[in-house]
């Protein structure tokens, strides 16, 4: 027969045991949660020819082979016509190439993808939208931008 401190405690067992349960389904909801904003959040630059400025001669500059070298995703958003996708920081950006149906997946494991094995960081994004956007290379002028 059991005592009143024995039910007490199989009483507290059994609603630890439910709290349990709960935070483990509420954690794992969140977690699930931001997996989701963060493999539907990659965000990519591209290079396309400048909507306003269709004439070489308007060029702001020309982009050069030493442009190339200094920014090597420069290369691959002008002239393989590339995306690029932004860096979320290191722990994310591996999430998000080692997760399939992503674009950074297909980029890893398909060398003839149109998106670019290569991450940069905001910062380097800005650097390229600020020097070379409206910038001309073999007779073309580029802008370069943010896609969702």
């Amino acid at each position: 027969m059991e005592t009143e401190d024995e039910s007490i405690t199989a009483s507290n067992r059994a609603l630890l045991t439910t709290i349990a349960i709960i935070a483990v389904v509420i954690i794992g909801a969140i977690v699930l949660l931001c997996y989701f904003i963060i493999l539907t959040g990659e965000g990519f630059v591209t290079a396309g020819p400048h909507p306003r400025i269709s004439d070489g001669d308007a060029a702001r500059c020309e982009i050069t082979q030493e442009d190339f070298k200094e920014h090597p995703a420069l290369k691959e958003l002008i002239v393989q016509r590339k995306y690029v996708l932004f860096s979320h920081g290191v722990l994310l950006d591996l999430l998000v190439r080692i997760t399939p149906g992503t674009y950074s997946f297909s980029a890893v494991h398909d060398p003839g993808s149109r998106y670019s094995k290569r991450v940069i960081s905001y910062e380097e994004y800005r650097v390229l939208e600020n020097q070379y956007s409206g910038c001309a290379y073999n007779g073309t002028v580029y802008a370069i931008v943010q896609t969702a």
